[in-house]
Order: C-alpha cells, then sequence, then structure tokens
C-alpha cells in the first residue's frame, strides 16, 4: 500500500543517479564519445528529475494518505499526540482538521515543487516540517525521511528551480506569440 506513494520518487533518483554517474565514470564518458552522446546537455535533468519526482511523491502522499482517505493519519494522530493546535487555543481544530490540514500543506509543496515555484523556499520549509516530525517522535522516524531529507539537500544547493519551471513556460508562450509565424 504506501510503498506505492513512493515509486515516482525512487524512479526519480534513480534516473538521476544514473545521469550523473555519467558524468562520473570514465567508462561511461567513453561511450558517450563513441555515442555521440552530449550528456552537458542533460546537466540540469538530474535536478528537475529529484525536484518533480518529489513534488508528485508529495502530491501522491497528500491524497492518499490524507486528503481522499483520511484513516491512516487520523490512526496516526491518535496514536501520537500531534496536533498541538489546541495547545494555541483552537479547541475546535480536531484531528480530522488537523489531518486534513496537514494534506493541504503537503499537497501545496509538493504543487510547488513540481512547478518549480519558490524551490529552494519550498524545500526549506519542507525540511523544517520533516525536522518538526523529528522532534517530535524520535530518530526512529529518520529512517522513513532520510531519502527525503537527501533530495532536499540538491534541490537548496542548486541554483533556481532549473529547466521546466512555470515561469519559463509562460514566458515561452509570450515569446511564440510574438514571432512572425504565430502572427499569421
Amino acid at each position: 500500500g504506501l510503498l506505492v506513494d513512493y515509486y515516482v520518487q525512487f524512479l526519480a533518483i534513480g534516473l538521476a543517479m544514473m545521469i550523473w554517474g555519467v558524468r562520473l565514470c570514465p567508462l561511461d564518458g567513453s561511450i558517450c564519445r563513441v555515442l555521440r552522446l552530449n550528456f552537458q546537455l542533460l546537466a540540469d535533468l538530474p535536478y528537475l528529475l529529484v525536484r518533480i519526482g518529489t513534488g508528485i511523491t508529495l502530491i501522491v502522499l497528500a491524497l492518499h494518505a490524507k486528503l481522499l482517505d483520511p484513516s491512516l493519519a487520523l490512526t496516526f494522530l491518535d496514536e501520537n499526540e500531534l496536533n498541538f493546535m489546541p495547545l494555541l487555543g483552537f479547541d475546535g481544530f480536531t484531528n480530522v482538521y488537523f489531518a486534513l490540514s496537514a494534506g493541504l500543506v503537503e499537497l501545496t509543496i509538493g504543487i510547488f515543487l513540481v512547478t518549480g515555484v519558490a524551490t529552494r523556499f519550498v524545500t526549506i520549509l519542507f525540511c523544517m516540517v520533516l525536522g518538526s516530525t523529528l522532534i517530535m517522535l524520535g530518530p526512529g522516524e529518520l529512517i522513513g525521511h532520510l531519502p527525503l531529507f537527501g533530495v532536499a539537500v540538491p534541490l537548496i544547493l542548486r541554483a533556481g528551480p532549473g529547466r521546466l519551471h512555470l515561469r519559463e513556460s509562460s514566458t515561452a508562450g509570450r515569446i511564440g506569440a510574438s514571432t512572425p509565424a504565430a502572427a499569421t
């Protein structure tokens, strides 16, 4: 069940590692030269794969485990007192609202990662949310979140969202409309 939610992320990480590996292994470089493949053109592709793969994974997790079927999240919240909202004075903020709110945050972060909007900021926010669960649930939670922390590092260190982000596609549409071929 739950492992299915992570297939996209594992696939994205695997493909990214394969592309990064080509640049690191001399034998792969030789094969690329023989086949006349220019992997410099694919330099941004691993970051794109990791960003979009992680975003899709978060969207799937938000929909599957919190928004469409919150029973898994509610069971988890019944066993672990993570709903801090009543401590802040919001007495009517039940576990159902907390699960739905967590799902909406996860969905929003996923959408922002897929579209490439504010990638660094969103990834840092994402790490803060993951870090807070580590503080509240202990080091055992690190095992499940370690791959997510692992993909966050290149997303934070990499400058900008990379290729195929929302701004680039909207700019491309404006440029295409101003060309003579588009005007005819």
